[in-house]
């Protein structure tokens, strides 16, 4: 035999069994975390505690005490969602790195244009209130959510999942809750809670503060009257009045019409006031709810297991550009979400100011599966690959775009 021909047979099994090995290696000893992804839509990060904010949320600041967390994460567009970056995962992708999905297939809608094409239907996705399940605008029983979730997780802790609770609570309108025991309108200081009270008594009196009653009323006599103030058309008209379409909400509130008239009278300074409280108030809520899937935390096995990625997807205006709410354009109050990432063994918080794109949350999620990320990788990683020089953004009609470049400048 030629000298040639017994050195490939030497050398063509001894590759084969070296890659054997290192993909055992791979799969088998790196450590494959569970990824438990918490997002929030409309989350606005200036408003929460350990950002600085007037939003009381112990939760998440408890582990955002324990965490690296970024300051300066931006979004590409002012409707986003991360659940859209997300899809891009199959299912072969997790089973091929020793994952399961363990929440819902998501629908198209939950996607919406951000959804991958693809015949893999991700079952990660866990979408709360789901719009399949709504009653005017309102869950049916959230609490059935959180517990099947805290199940799941309790099910699946010593197997490697993904699993992203994306949760709307947050999102507009305000007054209402996703229980009936804790209406937001309800729980805002006694002055708000009268002069809300004294608004819904007599509103046809006050045609101008239209958008104030929004924020908190489910009317459809309200909603007529809208339509017929603004001359809102017939399709336009019947996506607002359909209790299972809130978003319909957005593009009516900046209706320049609309909030001209309202920033001219001289409620709209205690209006805006009441809605921000109203926020505020909502978020809190929500952190408060968040209580029992984090103290599921407190058992050993999940705490050593799991890393907890928390995010939202865009802001929320309140006025400050002549905009409310989100989607019209791309200020940083738009764009802006809060972004922290707690791997297992951390016990101090780490912060970046470098300018951080909403889909490297895809990449981050890909190494975590991959093995490539830990505590003690995840900073290097931070300050080289996870810095984004310039993050182009748009609003959803895509007429306003706009270009930030290392937090130095931005062009509208």
């Amino acid at each position: 035999m030629k000298p040639a021909k017994i050195a490939y047979l030497i050398i063509l099994p001894v590759i084969f069994l070296s890659y054997l090995a290192y993909s055992g290696y791979n799969f088998f000893f790196k450590h494959k975390y569970n990824i438990l992804i918490l997002s929030t839509c409309s989350l606005r990060a200036d408003q929460l505690d350990f950002y600085g904010g007037p939003a009381k949320t112990p939760n998440m600041s408890a582990i955002a005490s324990k965490a690296f967390v970024f300051n300066n994460g931006y979004t590409d567009m002012s409707w986003s969602n991360v659940s859209g970056f997300l899809s891009k995962l199959t299912v072969t992708d997790m089973r091929d790195a020793g994952y399961q999905g363990i929440g819902r297939p998501w629908y198209a809608e939950d996607i919406g244009w951000q959804k991958k094409q693809d015949e893999d239907n991700v079952p990660y996705y866990f979408r709360s209130p789901n719009p399949k399940v709504l009653t005017n605008g309102r869950p049916s029983r959230y609490e059935d959510d959180l517990l099947e979730i805290k199940g799941k997780i309790l099910d699946r802790k010593s197997w490697p999942f993904l699993f992203e609770f994306h949760n709307r609570m947050v999102h507009f309108p305000y007054g209402f809750n996703f229980n009936s025991e804790k209406i937001i309108k309800n729980m805002i200081s006694e002055p708000s809670r009268s002069y809300v009270r004294d608004y819904e008594k007599d509103y046809k009196k006050y045609p101008e503060r239209l958008p104030f009653g929004f924020y908190f009323m489910e009317n459809l006599p309200m909603y007529e009257e809208l339509i017929k103030e603004f001359k809102i058309g017939k399709a336009e008209g019947e996506r607002l009045k359909n209790s299972n379409s809130s978003t319909a909400f957005i593009g009516t509130l900046n209706n320049k019409a609309v909030l001209e008239k309202w920033k001219k009278s001289k409620f709209f300074k205690t209006d805006l006031a009441v809605i921000k409280e109203m926020y505020q108030r909502r978020i809190e809520l929500y952190d408060e709810s968040l209580g029992p899937i984090l103290n599921l935390y407190n058992d050993p096995e999940l705490a050593k297991n799991t890393v907890i990625i928390f995010t939202g997807d865009h802001g929320e205006a309140f006025f400050e550009h002549d905009y409310m709410v989100h989607g019209e354009t791309i200020y940083d109050e738009m764009i802006r979400f809060p972004f922290f990432i707690k791997f297992p063994g951390q016990t101090k918080s780490v912060k970046f100011d470098n300018q951080f794109y909403q889909q490297t949350i895809f990449t981050i999620v890909r190494k975590i599966m991959n093995g490539e990320l830990n505590a003690n990788t995840f900073e290097e990683f931070a300050k080289k690959e996870g810095t984004t020089d310039f993050i182009f953004s748009r609003t959803c009609a895509n007429d306003i775009q706009s270009i930030r470049y290392k937090n130095e400048w931005k062009l509208i």
